[in-house]
């Protein structure tokens, strides 16, 4: 598991609340990692992430809580889509797609239901809405969708296009920024924020399908 350390900011009086409900939710987590061999690896990495490209961008010890935190759950509503939609190799079709889409907001409603981790609620709901507009489940655009979900979907879309799924090989950093500027050039990424993660990106040189060049902490999953 990754603990819910003092370095995101929990003060220690909650720390026990947090790892409590945390250790209420292992059974889902675990249902995830048995359905999903890239999930761990996934989670692992984008929490890394969000850590450190939260503490670069200097946002305050209550931001990157809440970004570590929607980072680490930003996919646990995937634990009701089918395995075999989550593991499907080649494009989902629309119904497939259709149920993928769902993961988001019933991430959002599991969120809710568990205590404090309500106040990351909003940020796994909307990790897929895009400021033009298009994204999903609420087509949220502009400044509908906080400066917290705008930093996931690139944490999330930048990790994705690093690693290998079980529909694609993993594409190179180069590639990988390429990619992520021409969705901000078309509406569908922050373009500051995605400037900052690119050079972010090129500093710490990580590579994940090949492991970090600069080891980050050890962290349980």
């Amino acid at each position: 598991m990754i603990h819910l350390v003092d370095s995101i900011g929990i003060p220690c009086k909650r720390q026990s609340v947090y790892e409590e409900v945390r250790n209420k939710l292992e059974p889902l987590l675990e249902t995830l990692r048995q359905k999903d061999p890239h999930y761990e690896g996934h989670i692992q990495r984008a929490c890394f992430y969000a850590l450190e490209f939260g503490r670069l961008q200097k946002l305050s010890g209550k931001e990157i809580r809440q970004l570590y935190l929607g980072t680490f759950f930003h996919d646990i509503g995937k634990v009701l889509i089918p395995t075999e939609i989550i593991n499907k190799r080649g494009p989902l079709d629309t119904e497939e797609r259709k149920f993928m889409m769902t993961h988001a907001e019933l991430g959002e409603r599991i969120c809710r239901g568990l205590g404090p981790f309500e106040e990351i609620a909003d940020l796994v709901g909307s990790h897929h809405e895009r400021p033009n507009g298009t994204g999903y489940p609420k087509g949220r655009r502009g400044e509908e969708i906080s400066d917290l979900s705008r930093i996931l979907a690139i944490i999330e879309i930048y990790d994705a296009l690093r690693s290998e799924r079980s529909y694609k090989k993993p594409f190179s950093l180069e590639q990988s920024l390429e990619i992520l500027h021409q969705n901000a050039a078309d509406g569908n990424l922050d373009s500051h924020a995605t400037e900052e993660f690119a050079k972010f990106a090129v500093q710490i040189k990580i590579n994940p399908h090949l492991g970090f060049s600069h080891q980050p902490p050890r962290q349980k999953i």
